[in-house]
């Protein structure tokens, strides 16, 4: 989640999106700071070493 991100104010939670069957595997990362211009773009977030190992992890594993 980044405060400045339009798209990602909101965690991904049953509250905001009541999904069925809940989807447990999802985190919300709430300290990512998104430097690019739209603070959205994806590079700003495989910028957060968290975020890219995290995806990382679940490519190789």
């Amino acid at each position: 989640m980044d405060e400045r991100d339009v798209v990602a104010l909101y965690p991904l939670n049953a509250s905001h999106f009541p999904l069925e069957p809940a989807v447990p595997s999802i985190k919300n990362k709430q300290d990512v700071h998104n430097r690019t211009e739209n603070r959205h773009g994806v590079s700003g977030y495989l910028d957060d070493k968290e975020v890219a190992r995290q995806i990382y992890d679940a490519l190789v594993l």
